[in-house]
C-alpha cells in the first residue's frame, strides 16, 4: 500500500483556498502516477468537484423536501435523527432508526441533508459536527430551526412545522455507551 496523508481544511470551499492547499502537497502523488497537471488543469478538477458537491447537497436537500412535503399531506410526522455523519452516512444507525420511526408512522430526516447557519453562541467548540447539532437541537427547541436552515423548501416547511404544538421530534444517535 502507498499512503500519502495531508491536512486540508475545508471549511471554505472555495476553488482559490483549496488550490493552494493542494497543489504542493498533491505533488508527490501527481509525481507516483506520472500525472503532471498544469495549475489551470488543477484548478478547474477544484472547481467541478465543489460544485458537483453542492449540487448533491442541494439535490439531497429537495429530496429531503418532498419527504417532508409528502408527510405533511399524509398528517405523517416528520422526525430529524442527529448524530454525527460516520454513524449516519452510510446509513446503518439511520436506517435502523429509520425503520423504527417507520413502524411508529413518522417519516425520518437525517440532519446530514441540512445546511444549516450555525449559531454563533457555540462557536467556542472545536468540532464542527458539535456546533453542528447544538446548533440543531437550539433551534428545534426554541423553534427557529427555519431561521437556520440555508435550503428554502426546507425553511418553509420547517417554518409550518414549527407553527404546530408539538416540537419537532429529534432522535440522537451515538457510538458512545
Amino acid at each position: 500500500a502507498r499512503i500519502h496523508l495531508f491536512h486540508v481544511d475545508l471549511s471554505k470551499l472555495k476553488t482559490a483556498a483549496l488550490f493552494a492547499q493542494m497543489r504542493d502537497r498533491l505533488a508527490p502523488v501527481f509525481r507516483h502516477y506520472g500525472l503532471s497537471p498544469t495549475d489551470t488543469v488543477l484548478a478547474k478538477h477544484i472547481s467541478t468537484a465543489i460544485e458537483r458537491h453542492r449540487r448533491l447537497r442541494h439535490e439531497t436537500a429537495d429530496l429531503a423536501a418532498r419527504m417532508i412535503e409528502e408527510a405533511m399531506q399524509q398528517s405523517i410526522p416528520v422526525a430529524l435523527v442527529v448524530g454525527r455523519e460516520y454513524a449516519l452516512n452510510p446509513g446503518i444507525f439511520d436506517n435502523h432508526v429509520r425503520r423504527l420511526l417507520r413502524d411508529k408512522l413518522m417519516v425520518v430526516v437525517p440532519s446530514y441533508v441540512l445546511d444549516l447557519e450555525l449559531h454563533e453562541a457555540y462557536g467556542y467548540v472545536y468540532w464542527r459536527n458539535l456546533h453542528f447539532i447544538l446548533t440543531l437541537l437550539d433551534a428545534v427547541a426554541t423553534r427557529t430551526l427555519h431561521t437556520r436552515v440555508r435550503h428554502p423548501r426546507l425553511r418553509e416547511l420547517f417554518q409550518k412545522i414549527e407553527k404546530g404544538r408539538a416540537l419537532l421530534p429529534v432522535v440522537q444517535v451515538s457510538t458512545f455507551s
